[in-house]
C-alpha cells in the first residue's frame, strides 16, 4: 500500500510529490505521519501538490457545501453505492478524520513546509501546495 510504499523511498528522492483525493481518508494521526514521510522524500526545495477534501475553515460553509453534496449522493438510483457514499461522508466528517482547510496548513507549516497555499477551492475540494525549503534537510 501506499504507506509502506512511501516509507521504503529514500530521503531527498523527488522533486515534486502530489496527492490526489487521499489524504482525507486518513485518521489525523496518520496523515500527519505520512506528511513527515512526503516532507523526508522531497528534495530541498521541492513541490508537494494536494488536490483532496479539504472543507472550509468557516463552519457555516462546511455545512452548506456538506448538505449540497449530501443531496447529491441521495439522488443516486443504486441504492448500495448511495448507501457507501453516505457512509464514507460521514466517516470523513468525524473529528478525528475531518480535514480542515486552516487546520490542514497548519499542519503543513508544522512539519516543515512553507509558501503552504491554497487554490481553486470548489465546494469541499481545492488544491494546497507547499514547498520544502531549500535548506532543509528529511
Amino acid at each position: 500500500d501506499g504507506i509502506k510504499w512511501i516509507k521504503m523511498q529514500p530521503e531527498a528522492k523527488f522533486d515534486v510529490f502530489a496527492s490526489g483525493n487521499t489524504l482525507h481518508n486518513f485518521l489525523k494521526q496518520i496523515r500527519k505521519k505520512l506528511l513527515h514521510n512526503v516532507f523526508r522524500v522531497l528534495k530541498p526545495g521541492g513541490l508537494f501538490i494536494i488536490i483532496d477534501k479539504c472543507q472550509s475553515s468557516n463552519p457555516k460553509q462546511r455545512q452548506i457545501d456538506y448538505a449540497n453534496q449530501i443531496s447529491k449522493i441521495k439522488k443516486l438510483k443504486n441504492k448500495e453505492l448511495k448507501k457507501a457514499w453516505l457512509k464514507h461522508y460521514e466517516e470523513d466528517n468525524q473529528p478525528e478524520r475531518i480535514m480542515i482547510s486552516k487546520e490542514f496548513k497548519k499542519t503543513l507549516q508544522k512539519v516543515g513546509f512553507v509558501d503552504v497555499q491554497e487554490s481553486d477551492r470548489k465546494n469541499m475540494y481545492c488544491i494546497i501546495t507547499a514547498i520544502k525549503p531549500k535548506g532543509a534537510s528529511s
